[in-house]
C-alpha cells in the first residue's frame, strides 16, 4: 500500500510557469539556475519527463559552464550519425532499376557529417560539391544541367554532369582537378550508396556497419561531437549483436535486402545513448523515474503536459486488457497513483520547486499542477492564490519601417524590361516587392527545401499533370469519354503512371493511391457532365507582348494546361491540386487606372493568372475565349475568374478581362518605376514570419 501522507510536508516555495515550447522551458530553467549560488548547483535537479525536451535542456545547461550529469538516456535517433544511416537505407529502399530517388539521395548528401567530410582533403570542397549537386537538381538549372527537375537519377549521371563538374572545379580552384574530382565521386558514391546495394545477410550488414563507422572516423568531424561518438559506439555494439545472432542462426542465412533494412530500421529506432557523468557531482538532469527516491534542494520539472506527467499506459505488455478487467486490475489508476506518489515525494523534499508546462492549445497542463493550484486556492480561499508566470524566448520582431531597400539600377531595369514575365512573377510582385527582387532579380529560390519531407504537393502536382496530359490528350473528343472502353483505358493509364511515380515506395503509398484515384475519378465524372467539344492543346506555351503607359513593350508567357474548343469558342483550363481563389471582385470597377496601387490590387485580385492566360492566348492566336477557369481537383469543381451571374450588373466577361489587363499593365510599369525595391506597408506581414527571405530583408 502506498502511503501518500508520509511525504506530505509543506513546500517552502512552489512556482508554476507557462512557456511556449521546449526551447523556452529549457531557457527558463537556465535563467533561474544562473541566479543561484554555484554551491546550489549540486543540489539542483532538472527533471525531463520526455526525451523530446532533453536536447534543449542539455544545450541550455551547457551555457551555464558548470558540471552536470545526464542520467536520462539520449535518443540515438536524433544524432547526425543515426540520421545518416537511416537516410542511406531509405535511399536504397526507394531505388528503382538502378536509379536513386533524388530526394532520398540529397538527404544523404546534405547530412552535416557528409557535407564536412574530407573526401578532398579539405572539407570546404565537400560542401561546394554537395551544394552544386543540390543546385543542379533545382528547376532553376533547366537548360544548364541535365539533372534539373529529375525525380530519379543514376550515380554516374551526377559524376558526368558538365554543370556539376565545372562549377565544383571553378569554386574549388587549384585544390581540385577533373581527374581528382572523378576519383572522389567514385569513392564518395561507393561509400554512401554502392556498398549498401547488395546486402543479403545480417552478417554482411554487420560488416558494412563496422567499415562504415571506421570510414566516418577517418574522413569526418565526428570526434568533435561527443553524442555522435557515443552513437558510433552504439552502432558497433549493434554490429556485434548482429554477427552473434547471424552465427547462432546458421551463418550467412540469405534474406531479401529490403527485409534486412526494414528489420534494421526497427532495431535502431528505440536505441538510447547513455551519457557519461557523475551522479554525485554537478547539476543533475534526470528522467522522471531516475529521480524517484532522490532528494534535492531545487527541483525543476519541465514539459508537464498531461500526457507526459503522468505518463500512463492503458495496457500491459504482459497481460491483455481483457484479462486485467476480468481479474479486476485497474492498471491505469494504479500507474497514476505510483507516479503521483513519486511526484509528491520529490517536491516534498525540496525547498524550491519550479513546475513548467507547455503553453499551447494541443494538450492541457498536468493534473498534478491542477491539484496543486486547487489545493492552494482552497486553503487560501482565494482564486488568485497560485499565480502562473509566463515565459517565452524572445522571438524576432520585424520593424517594418527599417526594412532594407535595394536600388533599381539601370541594368536591373533593362533586365526587367527584356525579361519574359510569367503570371507567377506578377503575382509575387503584387504580394511583395522584396520577394520579387530576391527571386527574379537575384535568382534566389524562395521555396522552402523539401529535402527532409515526404513527397508532397509538388510531386502530387507533377503526377496529376502528367496523368491528365495523357488521359485528356490533344484530339480527345467529348463523345468518347462516356464509353466503358475509355474508363478501362483511364484506369490502366493511372496504374501504369503510379507504378513509375515517386509514391510507389512510400509507406503510405496505398492511401496516396486511393486518394489520387478518388479525385481523378471525380474529375472524370464531372467532365462527363460537361460537353467540352474537343481537346485542342495540352501543356502548350504561348507568348505575347503588352504595351504599358510609357509605350514600353513587355514580354509575357503562359504555359496552359489544357485548351478545349466547341463551336468555334475556346475554353482555357488550368489544373490545381490545392484549393486556390482566383475570383476577381467587383471593386475593380471602382477606381480609375490612375488610382491603382498595390494595396488596391491586392484587395481586388487574388491572382492575375487566368486573365493573363486569356490575354496571351488571344493575342497569339486571335481565337475567341468563351470560358476560362481553374479546375480544383481537391473539390472536383471549376473556379472561374469572374462570376457572371453574380456580377453581371458590374460588367461582362470582356469588361472584367479589360480591367484585369489594365492592372497587369500597371504592375509591369510599377516593376520598372521608382528608384528602389522596398517593403510596402500594405503587404501581408503575417507572411513575413514564414518567408524564406525574412533574415536578409530587415
Amino acid at each position: 500500500q502506498i502511503n501518500k501522507t508520509s511525504e506530505s510536508k509543506s513546500v517552502a516555495n512552489i512556482g508554476i510557469y507557462k512557456a511556449s515550447d521546449d526551447q523556452s522551458q529549457s531557457a527558463l530553467a537556465r535563467n533561474i539556475i544562473a541566479l543561484k549560488h554555484k554551491d546550489d548547483f549540486e543540489q539542483t535537479v532538472i527533471v525531463a519527463p520526455t526525451e523530446q525536451i532533453l536536447q534543449t535542456v542539455i544545450a541550455e545547461v551547457s551555457a551555464l559552464g558548470c558540471d552536470f550529469n545526464v542520467s536520462a538516456g539520449y535518443p540515438a535517433g536524433k544524432t547526425a550519425l543515426f540520421v545518416l544511416i537511416r537516410d542511406i537505407i531509405n535511399a536504397r529502399i526507394s531505388m528503382q532499376n538502378g536509379k536513386y530517388f533524388v530526394k532520398d539521395l540529397l538527404r544523404v548528401l546534405t547530412n552535416p557529417l557528409i557535407k564536412n567530410m574530407r573526401f578532398f582533403t579539405d572539407s570546404s570542397a565537400a560542401r561546394i560539391a554537395v551544394h552544386k549537386i543540390e543546385e543542379a537538381f533545382s528547376p532553376g538549372c533547366a537548360g544548364v544541367s541535365a539533372l534539373s527537375g529529375r525525380s530519379f537519377v543514376k550515380l554516374e549521371e551526377i559524376s558526368k554532369d558538365a554543370f556539376v563538374n565545372e562549377e565544383i572545379i571553378k569554386l574549388a580552384g587549384y585544390k581540385l582537378s577533373a581527374e581528382k574530382l572523378r576519383a572522389v565521386f567514385e569513392e564518395m558514391f561507393k561509400f554512401l550508396f554502392l556498398d549498401w546495394q547488395n546486402i543479403v545477410s545480417f552478417n554482411a550488414l554487420a560488416v558494412r556497419i563496422e567499415e562504415f563507422v571506421l570510414q566516418i572516423f577517418k574522413y569526418s568531424i565526428i570526434r568533435t561531437y561527443p553524442l555522435n561518438v557515443a552513437a558510433a559506439q552504439t552502432l558497433n555494439d549493434i554490429s556485434k549483436d548482429l554477427k552473434a545472432a547471424s552465427a547462432a542462426a546458421a551463418g550467412n542465412q540469405k534474406f531479401d535486402t529490403l527485409d534486412i533494412f526494414k528489420i534494421f530500421n526497427d532495431l535502431i529506432s528505440g536505441k538510447k545513448i547513455a551519457l557519461k557523468g557523475s551522479p554525485l557531482k554537478g547539476l543533475q538532469v534526470l528522467g522522471f523515474l531516475e529521480a524517484r527516491n532522490l532528494s534535492f534542494k531545487n527541483v525543476f520539472i519541465l514539459g508537464m503536459s498531461d500526457s507526459a506527467l503522468p505518463s500512463v499506459s492503458k495496457t500491459s505488455p504482459l497481460i491483455p486488457l481483457e484479462i486485467m478487467r476480468f481479474l479486476g486490475i485497474k492498471m491505469p489508476s494504479r500507474e497514476y497513483e505510483i507516479q503521483q506518489y513519486h511526484f509528491e515525494r520529490l517536491i516534498a523534499q525540496a525547498q524550491n520547486v519550479y513546475l513548467v508546462y507547455p503553453g499551447n492549445d494541443e494538450e492541457p497542463r498536468s493534473r498534478f499542477i491542477e491539484k496543486i493550484i486547487w489545493d492552494k486556492q482552497l486553503s487560501c480561499k482565494n482564486i488568485n492564490a497560485a499565480p502562473i508566470s509566463e515565459f517565452n524566448v524572445a522571438s524576432q520582431k520585424f520593424v517594418f519601417d527599417q526594412r532594407k531597400k535595394y536600388e533599381k539600377t539601370p541594368d536591373i531595369k533593362k533586365f526587367l524590361k527584356e525579361k519574359t514575365h510569367s503570371y507567377s512573377a506578377i503575382d509575387k510582385y503584387l504580394q511583395c516587392e522584396l520577394k520579387f527582387y530576391f527571386h527574379y532579380v537575384c535568382g534566389l529560390d524562395d521555396e522552402e527545401t523539401e529535402i527532409s519531407k515526404d513527397a508532397g504537393a509538388r510531386e502530387i502536382g507533377v503526377f496529376v499533370h502528367d496523368f491528365l496530359k495523357e488521359a485528356f490528350c490533344a484530339g480527345l473528343k467529348y463523345s468518347l469519354i462516356n464509353s466503358e472502353a475509355f474508363k478501362l483505358k483511364f484506369d490502366a493509364l493511372f496504374e501504369d503512371i503510379f507504378k513509375k511515380s515517386v509514391f510507389v515506395n512510400r509507406q503510405d503509398s496505398y492511401f496516396v493511391k486511393k486518394v489520387l484515384q478518388y479525385r481523378l475519378e471525380k474529375f472524370l465524372y464531372e467532365e462527363r457532365q460537361r460537353d467540352f467539344g474537343v481537346v485542342c492543346e495540352c501543356e502548350k506555351e504561348f507568348r505575347a507582348k503588352i504595351s504599358c503607359a510609357d509605350k514600353t513593350e513587355f514580354n509575357l508567357t503562359a504555359k496552359i494546361d489544357r485548351i478545349d474548343e466547341k463551336d468555334g469558342s475556346y475554353t482555357i483550363i488550368d489544373y490545381k491540386t490545392s484549393s486556390q481563389d482566383c475570383v476577381i471582385k467587383p471593386r475593380i470597377f471602382d477606381l480609375s487606372r490612375k488610382d491603382f496601387d498595390r494595396k488596391y490590387l491586392q484587395s481586388a485580385v487574388s491572382s492575375l493568372q487566368l486573365p493573363m492566360y486569356e490575354y496571351v492566348f488571344g493575342q497569339q492566336t486571335g481565337f475567341p475565349v468563351g470560358s476560362c477557369f481553374l479546375y480544383d481537383l481537391k473539390r472536383a469543381a471549376p473556379v472561374y475568374f469572374y462570376e457572371e451571374n453574380k456580377h453581371k450588373k458590374n460588367g461582362s466577361q470582356q469588361e472584367y478581362l479589360s480591367r484585369c489587363i489594365q492592372m497587369l499593365s500597371w504592375a509591369l510599369d510599377d516593376i520598372c518605376a521608382g528608384t528602389h525595391f522596398k517593403f510596402n506597408p500594405c503587404d501581408d506581414t503575417k507572411q513575413c514570419q514564414t518567408c524564406k527571405f525574412r533574415h536578409i530583408c530587415s
